[in-house]
């Protein structure tokens, strides 16, 4: 280099890409993100902040609060002593200088993820790159390849399904709402991400404040690539419990009788061995999502019966259940161990929107399950491309993801869900919190899935979804198919517009056929009873008020002045 170039070259060529923090690489775009002002019109006390910062872009960034920017005055500050201590600079005005405040005015981002069409998928992709070791050995080494620039991405996102899914959420949370929807969609089979969207717009509120119509958290995805803690994901997990069953042998109509109310009180082991069971707690089947008696396989996904949940997760081991979750990228959004206690089937961890689609992907892809990636290719400065092959594995059987494809098919026509459509096949699980906390919906079709949650941005568990306004609209409790569900099916129905409807494989029903569950043709035909004596009253109240209608428009008639 020194035989090519002069120093001052060098520096300059070095500082035109260097990263200074804040997003900001190449020294004009720091001065313009730092003070609002080009890199030829920086006073001495910016030009040295900037100088300062080269050094430590992560630890001086300015953007990430009070102790960042001590840090970076410090700085500054060193820089300025050591120019007056090699005598660029006098010693006097060295001092004055370091009395002078930082006075930073950040501007958004230039080239950053708030100037992108498309900002929660922007910045999936550039914590991707920092964080997989496909893109460099080391996270070193990944930053540099990414501060040096010329590079090329070709990405996996799709602009009919990522406009379909900030649609849907627009037209029914708004971004000044606390309460945050967030929604992913994955391709089934591939793994490829098609879509990440919030009800947030991507950005910083005035004055920095927490709560506003903007956030920088990827509320779609997980902390390693930018998101949030997460919420938990509740009965959307009892679809693992599900896949258990049906690879141990259960049959669609198999199933027992169910108490209202249950105590976990025995039969749990984590996968260490570890007896978890929880004495003092007391399971319900709250949230409008089921009720006790006997139930089968179907009927109790349908209906999304805790109590028939947490006595099968105990049937078919808990450590099992986790195990399956596991194998199909179930992880918690903050990167911390799973949860292993008997809630686990309830959705007690907190999870992502990506995660959980990912998940459901694997059964649309009839078990396959692919890590989500929104990178397929990389051409580099030289030309060189990088391809980014899926990485995938079968993790269930295909039989098995056939059969929960038939039983969450039924959510649609019998259970949580019956009356929503997208006009196409489709499979998938609501999720209401106990104590409304968040809500969910996550489903798919055999092209495509998406998962969609709903909670307070402020705390899920200081600010549940009970009697709340969300985009305009009052509700007096959330529940999966109240809102999250809705956005998936607007969402989905967009997004698989010009797609040709494709339907499921059907189940093997000699394997999974069958079955029985004392009492329930009992239960169910006094049930189909109590739904005809309904509809019946309907159709009396119906009539009765079509003969007052008829009765006071006669009457309004007979006293009108002209008869």
């Amino acid at each position: 280099m020194e035989e090519k170039y002069r120093k001052d070259d060098i520096l300059e060529r070095y500082l035109n890409i260097a990263y200074f923090g804040a997003g900001a690489y190449g020294v004009e775009a720091a001065a313009r993100r730092f003070f609002s002002t080009s890199a030829d019109e920086l006073t001495l006390a910016q030009a040295a902040t900037l100088a300062g910062a080269v050094r430590l872009p992560y630890s001086t960034d300015p953007s990430l609060g009070r102790a960042h920017r001590a840090r970076l005055r410090e700085r500054r500050d060193t820089v300025l002593d050591r120019m007056a201590g090699l005598g660029m600079i006098s010693q006097a005005t060295a001092t004055a200088t370091k009395r002078a405040p930082l006075a930073i005015r950040l501007r958004p981002e230039p080239g950053g993820c708030a100037e992108s069409a498309y900002p929660y998928f922007c910045l999936y992709v550039q914590r991707e790159l920092l964080s997989n070791p496909v893109f460099g050995g080391t996270r070193a080494e990944r930053q540099r390849r990414m501060a040096r620039g010329g590079l090329v991405l070709k990405t996996t996102l799709d602009p009919v399904a990522q406009r379909a899914a900030e649609r849907a959420i627009a037209a029914r949370v708004s971004a000044e709402d606390t309460e945050v929807a967030a929604e992913a969609m994955v391709e089934p089979g591939s793994g490829r991400i098609r879509a990440l969207a919030a009800s947030k717009k991507f950005g910083r509120n005035a004055g920095d404040r927490d709560n506003g119509p903007h956030t920088t958290f990827n509320l779609a995805a997980d902390v390693r690539h930018g998101g949030g803690m997460g919420f938990q994901a509740g009965s959307t997990f009892k679809v693992f419990t599900l896949a258990t069953a049906l690879k141990q042998g259960w049959r669609f109509d198999q199933g027992f009788k169910t108490p209202g109310m249950f105590v976990p009180s025995e039969g749990y082991k984590n996968c260490a061995g570890k007896p978890v069971n929880a004495p003092t707690t007391k399971i319900y089947n709250a949230s409008g999502e089921g009720k006790g008696g006997p139930h089968s396989l179907s009927t109790g996904t349908w209906k999304s019966v805790n109590i028939f949940y947490m006595m099968l997760e105990r049937r078919v081991g808990l450590c099992n259940v986790v195990e399956t979750a596991r194998s199909l990228g179930v992880a918690r959004a903050d990167g911390a161990p799973l949860r292993e206690v008997p809630t686990f089937t309830l959705g007690v961890n907190e999870m992502d929107p990506l995660t959980v689609a990912g998940a459901f992907a694997a059964f649309a892809a009839r078990g396959r399950y692919c890590r989500p990636v929104a990178i397929v290719e990389i051409v580099d400065r030289e030309g060189l491309r990088t391809r980014v092959p899926p990485s995938c594995e079968q993790a269930l059987e295909r039989d098995v993801a056939d059969a929960v494809n038939h039983i969450l098919s039924g959510v649609f026509s019998q259970g949580t869900m019956k009356g929503q459509s997208i006009g196409r096949p489709a499979a998938g699980k609501t999720g209401t919190n106990n104590g409304y906390t968040s809500a969910w919906f996550a489903g798919y079709t055999p092209d495509l899935a998406a998962a969609v949650s709903v909670g307070d941005i402020r705390g899920s568990y200081r600010y549940p979804l009970r009697g709340v306004e969300i985009g305009g609209q009052s509700y007096g409790q959330v529940q999966g198919a109240s809102l999250p569900g809705p956005i998936w099916v607007a969402s989905m129905e967009a997004a698989l517009r010009d797609t040709r409807p494709t339907s499921f494989v059907h189940p093997d029903m000699s394997r999974f056929g069958g079955g029985h569950t004392p009492g329930l043709a009992e239960a169910l035909a006094a049930e189909k009873r109590a739904e005809q004596r309904q509809a019946s009253h309907r159709r009396h109240f119906r009539k009765l008020r079509d003969s007052y209608r008829q009765y006071y428009r006669w009457l309004s008639r007979r006293h009108r002045p002209d008869h």
